[in-house]
């Protein structure tokens, strides 16, 4: 098999001086890391040599005690008695010894899954055993609900009539109070209805970061649709191509919102039964995928709702709050963005595509708006903390879309209010994890634990590891529950 001819094939090369295998791969060298690997199986298969004094009785002794190694962990396994004996040695600066006690029994559990039935592919046996795969499952699931959040919609609309005069949305020049903002969303709403908008159909936007693109997400979540979120200066192959995989019914662009549509408010008695029922998609992102075709991945009312309830207990915003979104509509974490703050009386602020490219343009927008909160990826973050690090001064942070490197988790936590870590598959509805940055994990910033009010479901796919998802089925707009690959 695979694994012979590759074993055999490194042992015909066995008599390989070392340094010449470390000059031929050149690795980047550390004074604290071996050069080219950091896990060392020995298997010791050999006779046990056996010391012989004349007169003496002799007894080989096993000596435990706190060697070092050169490697982050050493498997040192020995063939004795027709068995397996073996001990894992571990680097403590780098492993907790609880950890190295997790990969001892995982390792165990794997070599008696394999000798009970060696005909078992290797990608079908489980590395976890039941201890590890319950102690998994639980950390997965987070506080049960003792009921399920109102639909976004829902509570938008009570917001609106709640503070109707308050600003709701902020871009350049233009201002909408919550007042416009549903008015104006019911205006669109209702032509989306003429045009077959409705549960489970898909509504494809496509427009540039303003005030009529909370509009038109708005309009679509009202009608009991799904909006499909395109950035317009995307290249016009992969628009074409997603639009071809889910045929929307209809496409809005910047001119296909006119103000001057139906004035009559949308009542629920117009929508189509169970519209905004907690089952039915809410918005499909297209991601890049392992193969670079863009796959849809489908989020439904339900899950929207019960992510921006867990994110209002992580990121509490009122009437006085002001949150910067710069994130195109096509990336996930742009929905929290746009959305969030309405929920709770708060601003957006859309930032333009020119302000994005520029920290100091962000800056001047973060002062002029007297922005509180700002969402963003750890590149955007590093712009502004080095280009104007005084408009992150008093700011709330989110940061996520990337790994947070060490050296910016500090200087964010330097400046700003509070800093939190996010981190979350888009199967997930955006975030799944939270940690708040302080000052005993700046230096090594964790992901965190799972959100408030919000559980991780896990499926099994054929290597036995855990993930789930929801994709879109090609030219079709119903879902299906498939495995993430």
């Amino acid at each position: 098999g695979r694994v012979r001819s590759g074993v055999l094939g490194a042992l015909g090369h066995q008599d390989v001086p070392f340094e010449r295998v470390v000059e031929a791969v050149n690795p980047v060298r550390s004074a604290g890391r071996h050069p080219l690997f950091q896990v060392m199986l020995s298997l010791q298969n050999n006779a046990v040599a056996q010391a012989r004094f004349p007169g003496l009785d002799t007894e080989l002794l096993d000596v435990e005690g706190d060697e070092r190694i050169d490697f982050d962990l050493l498997f040192d396994v020995h063939e004795r008695a027709g068995g397996l004996e073996g001990r894992l040695l571990f680097a403590r600066d780098v492993f907790e010894e609880e950890t190295a006690r997790q990969l001892a029994r995982c390792l165990e559990h794997l070599v008696t899954e394999v000798t009970a039935d060696p005909q078992r592919p290797l990608s079908r046996t489980d590395l976890l055993g039941p201890a590890e795969r319950a102690v998994l499952l639980t950390r997965g699931t987070g506080r049960e609900l003792t009921a399920e959040p109102a639909s976004l919609t829902d509570r938008f609309e009570a917001r609106a009539a709640a503070t109707p005069d308050a600003t709701a949305v902020v871009c350049g020049a233009t201002s909408l109070s919550y007042r416009e903002l549903d008015q104006r969303a019911d205006r669109l709403a209702r032509h989306l209805l003429a045009a077959g908008a409705g549960p489970e159909q898909l509504v494809a936007i496509a427009m540039e970061r303003s005030a009529d693109l909370v509009v038109a997400l708005l309009a679509v979540l009202k009608t009991g649709a799904a909006y499909l979120p395109l950035d317009p200066r995307h290249p016009r192959a992969r628009t074409e191509s997603i639009l071809a995989d889910v045929s929307p019914v209809t496409v809005l662009t910047d001119a296909t919102c006119p103000p001057t549509l139906s004035s009559d408010a949308l009542s629920a008695a117009e929508l189509a039964p169970a519209a905004r029922a907690d089952e039915r998609l809410a918005y499909v992102i297209h991601t890049s995928g392992s193969t670079g075709r863009p796959k849809g991945v489908a989020v439904t009312h339900g899950n929207l709702a019960r992510l921006l309830t867990a994110m209002e207990r992580l990121l509490p915003l009122g009437p006085d709050d002001r949150l910067l979104a710069p994130t195109t509509v096509s990336f996930d974490i742009a929905q929290l963005e746009l959305l969030l703050p309405l929920l709770r009386g708060a601003a957006v602020v859309l930032a333009g595509q020119e302000d994005v490219r520029d920290p100091r343009a962000l800056a001047h927008l973060i002062r002029e708006h007297r922005v509180t909160a700002l969402q963003a990826t750890p590149s955007l973050w590093t712009g502004l903390v080095s280009e104007a690090p005084e408009a992150v001064a008093g700011l709330r942070v989110l940061v996520g879309g990337e790994a947070l490197p060490a050296a910016l988790a500090g200087r964010l936590h330097s400046l700003a209010a509070e800093v939190t870590n996010v981190y979350g598959p888009t199967e997930a509805t955006v975030w799944s994890l939270a940690a708040r940055i302080d000052d005993d994990n700046h230096a090594r910033p964790p992901i965190g634990g799972r959100l408030l009010y919000t559980s991780h479901a896990a499926a099994e796919d054929e290597r036995g590891s855990l993930g789930g998802g929801r994709r879109i089925n090609k030219k079709n707009n119903n879902t299906t529950n498939k495995k993430r690959q």
